[in-house]
């Protein structure tokens, strides 16, 4: 193994955890966002608010899956695996459109 091919592989590796990083950061400010509503409704509505938050978070998520992923990768959601590998963004792209997701769904949580 040369040094470029070993810079290249933690590169890669820094990247990925980089991200991995801060989807966690981001589940935990919809955590946050939860609490913080819970403390804004009274003790009759808290089931009702969280409920809200729930639906919020799976219909982003769903959202983004079927119209931000075309968007973020040029590809359909559903595209087989071999055309995927065929045509296959780059990892840089990949963590883009990862990013673009939680930005998305964290911006629907702070609405």
């Amino acid at each position: 193994m040369d040094i470029t091919s070993a810079v290249h592989t933690l590169t890669e590796s820094a990247n990925t955890l980089f991200i991995l990083i801060g989807a966690i950061m981001v589940l935990a400010m919809h955590a946050g966002f939860a609490f913080l509503e819970l403390g804004t409704v009274r003790k009759k509505n808290q089931v009702n608010a969280l409920v809200k938050i729930l639906v919020d978070f799976a219909v982003s998520t769903i959202a983004y899956f079927f119209i931000g992923y075309s968007v973020a990768y040029g590809v359909n959601f559903f595209t087989g695996a071999d055309v995927l590998a065929q045509q296959g963004p780059a990892e840089e792209d990949r963590q883009h459109g990862r990013e673009k997701a939680e930005r998305g769904d964290t911006a629907r949580a702070v609405d």
